[in-house]
């Protein structure tokens, strides 16, 4: 499958999730997962669906994968968010970047995610 994220041309207008199947003839089954105004910056899959950074939003939210809204949280204009695993204490941590507070912010979540196979 290929996820695809898709914004509007200018910020008015909704950001959508897509999902295909892939095949040797091309792309087919499209789906829309997920649709919103704040703009979806970036996305990462985990296990069972999708955790993405709403950059308008000022959240992340994690989906399932039928585009559930499982979990949120705040940030201030986040443009990234990644799953990682921190050796040292065992866990998952999301590594997020917020644009509107020029940081980066390691959270731990009681999401219980894990990355995608």
């Amino acid at each position: 499958q290929l996820y695809v994220g898709v914004n509007p041309p200018t910020f008015v207008g909704l950001s959508q999730l897509l999902r295909y199947d892939v095949s040797a003839t091309g792309l087919a089954n499209k789906a829309v997962i997920y649709q919103s105004l704040g703009i979806i910056d970036d996305f990462e899959l985990v296990q069972g669906g999708v955790v993405l950074a709403e950059y308008l939003g000022n959240r992340i939210v994690h989906l399932s994968e039928s585009g559930q809204v499982l979990h949120t949280a705040s940030f201030s204009a986040p443009s990234s968010v990644h799953l990682i695993s921190d050796p040292v204490r065992g866990q998952r941590e999301l590594l997020v970047t917020e644009a509107g507070a020029n940081r980066a912010s390691l959270v731990q979540t009681d999401w219980n995610l894990a990355p995608r196979q």
